[in-house]
């Protein structure tokens, strides 16, 4: 299984949140890439889902837009994290 984080917040640079990620994720196989609008997601394979679900936690009690999402490939576990940024959005 692949897990995904997505994370958005325009003042927060991309290099801030990738050193956090790197950091907070070191001792797994992951993947970042920066994309546009100071997002930055990270792919982590073979990973608890409790552990993504605790930084989603932690990084939306700091006011930074994160999504989370799990599957088969890069792209499925993408595409349901950008989901919960929307919903998050809407909310707003």
């Amino acid at each position: 299984m692949i897990s995904c984080l997505v994370l958005y917040h325009p003042s927060v640079t991309v290099l801030t949140k990738s050193k956090i990620l790197r950091m907070m994720f070191c001792d797994f196989d992951f993947s970042i890439h920066v994309g546009k609008m100071q997002t930055v997601t990270i792919f982590i394979k073979d990973i608890e889902i409790e552990n993504i679900w605790q930084a989603a936690a932690l990084f939306g009690s700091t006011n930074i837009l994160t999504g989370y999402g799990f599957g088969k490939s890069e792209k499925e576990a993408e595409i349901k994290a950008w989901q919960i940024i929307l919903k998050l959005v809407e909310d707003r």
